[in-house]
C-alpha cells in the first residue's frame, strides 16, 4: 500500500491538489485551465455582491461596499499557484491513502488604493472622532508641539486587508484609541527639525554650491505621522525652488519619440533623454545631515515613448486621406481647428479603438471651443463646439477608405452638400458617437490639419495589401420640405417671424463598402440612411379679434408677406455641428448584395479608393454649406 502511495504522490502536477477549494469553490483534481474558468465564472457573480461592513458595538451601523466601486481585479493565477505550491510530496502521499486534510486557498483581489482608502475613511468617520496624533506646527520662527487626542476607531489596516478578499461581511471591533503618535515622540521630532534650522546644510553639484538658510527651509517643513513615530520631512515642491535657482541649468527636459508625416511617408524622430534634479532624494538627505554637505543627485528622465516602440507599430505609409471644405473665419471654423489640434498625433495600436468624443473631450469655452450653429431636433441652434461634426465626417471618410472597422457612427438629420451623400458622421457630447477600430496588424497614426478653408485627415499605417471599393446609389423616396407654423402669443396678431428658411428635400440614400486585403475580401457592407427635409420654421402671432369692425365687417387679415415685422429678410440656414438623433432616422448595416459597379451605368455612381496622396470629396444639393 505504501508503494502505491509513493506512485500516486508522483502524479501529474498540472492538476490542482485533491481536497482543495479556492474562495469556497471546489477545484480539487481539476486541470488548471478548467479551474481558472470555474473561478472566472464565480468572480463575475461575486463582483455584483456587495460587502457589508458592520460592528457589534454599534447596532444598526452598516456600510455597503460594491466590489466594482473598488475596481476589484481577481488574482486568480496567484491563487492557483498558491494551491499548487501547497501540494507537497507528503500531502500527495497522505491524500492517496485518504489521510490528507482539506485545503482552502483565499482568493485575493487587487483594489484601487484611492477608493479603498476612501471607504476606510468613510467607515472611520461614521464610527466617531478618529484619534488625532500629536504633531509639530511652525508658528512664525518657532516650532510648537501640539498634543494628540484620544478617539474612537477600528484597526484600519485590518479592514483594508479584509477588503482585499471581498468577503460577504466584515465585522469590526470598535474601541477607544490613544493618539497614534504621543507627545514625547512629537517633542523628539521638534528637536530634530530645530537642529536642521539651526545648522542648515550646504548642497553641492557639478562645482556649484548652495548654502541653505532657516528662512528657506522653514516653509518646506512637514511632519507626517507614521505610528508610532512622527517623521520630519521637507516638501519637494517647496524645496525645489531654491535648488533650481542655483542648479536649474543642469536640467534638460525629456522628449518623446514622435512620428512626423512627410507626404506619403513618415519619419520617426528619436526620443531625447532628459535630466532632472532629484529633489525628493535631496529633501531626505538634507533632513539627515544638519550642518553637513549634501551632494545633489541628478535623475535621468526616461521618455514615455521611444523610437523602438514606434518602429514596432510598423507605421510606414499613408493609407488614406480625406478633406472637406468650409467658408473662412466663421465661429465653427474655430471649433474645427481646435478639434483637429486635439486629434492630430493620435496613435492607435493594432486592435485598438479611436473614439473621437474621448479625444476631443467635452466642448467648453475653457477648453478653447466657441458657440456656433448645430442641428438639434430638426432645427438649427447655437451651441459651444458647433462644427466639430465636420471633423467627425472627415475622419469617418478617412477611416472608411483606410478599411478600418466602423464601430459606430450616425449621419446628420439633414443632407449637407459639402459631404458625400450618406457617408458622413455627426458628433455630440453624450452621443451620437464616432468610433472606429484599427483591425489591421499595424499601428495607426492620425494627422489632422485644419486651415482657413478646409480640414484634412491623413491616416498612416502599413499598406498590408488593403484596398477599398465603394458605390453610392441614387437618392430615393424624396420628401419635399414644408412650412411648420407655431403660434407665439408674444407676437402681435398677424405677425410672422421666420426662424428657419426652407431648405433641401429629404431622401433615402444607400452606399456600399468592400474592404480587401490583397485578394481576400475582408469586409462587405451596405449602409442606408434617410435624411429629413429642411422644413421652414415660422412663428405666427395669435388670431386677431374676430368681432366685426364697426362700419367695415369681416375679419382682419394677417400679414402673409413671409418677412419679419421690421422688414428684415428671414435668417439664412446655417451649418451643422453636434446633432441629435432624428425621431424617424436610422442607420442600417448589412452585407452588400451586389458587387460595386465598375462604371456609372444603371443609375449607380461608383467611387474607388483614392490613391495615397490624393483628396476625395463629393456631394451636391441639400442645405447650403456654412
Amino acid at each position: 500500500m505504501l508503494a502505491g502511495a509513493l506512485v500516486a504522490a508522483q502524479s501529474d502536477q498540472s492538476r490542482l491538489p485533491e481536497n482543495t477549494t479556492i474562495d469556497g469553490i471546489d477545484v480539487g483534481g481539476l486541470e488548471t485551465d478548467v479551474a481558472r474558468s470555474a473561478l472566472e465564472r464565480h468572480v463575475r457573480q461575486h463582483l455584483d455582491e456587495p460587502v457589508e461592513i458592520t460592528t457589534p458595538d454599534r447596532p444598526g451601523f452598516a456600510v455597503s461596499v460594491s466590489p466594482r466601486f473598488l475596481r476589484a481585479r481577481p488574482q486568480i493565477d496567484q491563487a492557483i499557484e498558491e494551491a499548487i505550491a501547497s501540494d507537497s510530496f507528503t500531502h500527495r502521499a497522505l491524500t492517496s491513502v485518504g489521510l490528507a486534510g482539506h485545503n482552502d486557498v483565499a482568493l485575493r483581489y487587487e483594489l484601487s488604493e484611492t477608493r479603498a482608502e476612501r471607504i476606510v475613511a468613510q467607515v472611520q468617520n461614521r464610527l466617531g472622532k478618529r484619534p488625532v496624533p500629536a504633531t509639530v506646527k511652525v508658528v512664525g520662527k518657532r516650532l510648537r508641539v501640539v498634543p494628540g487626542k484620544e478617539g474612537v476607531g477600528m484597526d484600519e489596516a485590518e479592514l483594508l486587508e479584509q477588503l482585499r478578499t471581498l468577503p460577504e461581511a466584515i465585522s469590526l471591533q470598535v474601541e477607544r484609541q490613544p493618539p497614534q503618535v504621543d507627545t514625547a515622540e512629537a517633542e523628539q521630532a521638534r528637536i530634530t527639525a530645530q537642529a536642521l534650522l539651526d545648522r542648515p546644510p550646504t548642497v553641492v553639484a557639478r562645482g556649484a554650491r548652495l548654502r541653505l538658510t532657516a528662512a528657506r527651509l522653514r516653509p518646506a517643513l512637514r511632519f507626517r505621522a507614521v505610528a508610532p513615530r512622527l517623521e520630519v520631512l521637507l516638501a519637494p515642491d517647496v524645496l525645489g525652488e531654491p535648488l533650481r535657482e542655483v542648479f536649474g541649468s543642469l536640467e534638460r527636459e525629456s522628449r518623446d519619440a514622435r512620428i512626423e508625416p512627410n507626404g506619403d511617408r513618415v519619419t520617426i524622430v528619436p526620443e531625447q533623454r532628459g535630466v532632472s534634479l532629484a529633489v525628493a532624494r535631496a529633501a531626505r538627505d538634507i533632513v539627515a545631515n544638519p550642518g553637513g554637505t549634501v551632494k545633489l543627485r541628478l535623475r535621468a528622465g526616461v521618455p514615455d515613448v521611444t523610437a523602438r516602440e514606434l518602429r514596432k507599430l510598423n507605421i510606414t505609409a499613408r493609407v488614406a486621406t480625406f478633406s472637406t471644405p468650409y467658408d473662412c473665419c466663421l465661429p465653427r471654423v474655430t471649433n474645427i481647428q481646435r478639434g483637429a489640434e486635439l486629434l492630430d498625433g493620435t496613435l492607435v495600436s493594432p486592435g485598438g479603438t479611436l473614439s473621437l468624443n474621448e479625444i476631443l473631450g467635452q466642448r467648453t469655452t475653457d477648453r478653447g471651443f466657441v458657440a456656433a450653429p448645430q442641428i438639434a431636433a430638426g432645427k438649427y441652434e447655437d451651441a459651444v463646439g458647433g462644427g466639430v461634426s465636420q471633423l467627425s465626417t472627415t475622419l469617418y471618410n478617412a477611416a472608411f477608405f483606410a478599411g478600418l472597422q466602423i464601430v459606430t457612427h450616425q449621419p446628420h438629420e439633414f443632407y449637407i452638400s459639402r459631404y458625400p451623400m450618406g457617408r458622413e458622421a455627426t458628433l455630440s457630447w453624450g452621443g451620437p458617437e464616432m468610433i472606429v477600430r484599427n483591425d489591421w496588424a499595424a499601428g495607426l497614426y492620425v494627422n489632422a490639419v485644419a486651415t482657413d478653408s478646409s480640414v484634412t485627415v491623413n491616416l498612416y499605417s502599413a499598406p498590408l495589401g488593403r484596398r477599398v471599393e465603394t458605390s453610392t446609389g441614387e437618392p430615393t423616396n424624396r420628401v419635399e420640405p414644408e412650412t411648420e407654423e407655431t403660434v407665439d402669443d408674444t407676437l402681435k396678431p398677424g405677425e410672422r417671424i421666420v426662424d428657419q428658411q426652407m431648405g433641401g428635400s429629404g431622401f433615402t440614400i444607400a452606399y456600399t463598402r468592400q474592404v480587401f486585403q490583397g485578394s481576400k475580401l475582408k469586409r462587405d457592407e451596405r449602409y442606408t440612411w434617410r435624411y429629413r427635409p429642411v422644413n421652414a420654421l415660422v412663428r405666427v402671432g395669435p388670431e386677431p379679434d374676430t368681432k366685426p369692425t364697426p362700419g367695415r365687417g369681416g375679419r382682419t387679415a394677417p400679414d402673409a408677406t413671409g418677412t419679419t415685422t421690421d422688414g428684415a429678410a428671414p435668417p439664412s440656414t446655417t451649418t451643422d455641428a453636434q446633432e441629435a438623433t432624428p425621431p424617424a432616422a436610422r442607420v442600417t448595416t448589412a452585407p452588400a448584395q451586389t458587387k460595386p459597379a465598375t462604371g456609372g451605368t444603371g443609375g449607380t455612381a461608383t467611387t474607388k479608393e483614392a490613391p495615397p496622396g490624393s483628396t476625395t470629396t463629393a456631394g451636391d444639393g441639400g442645405v447650403p454649406a456654412g
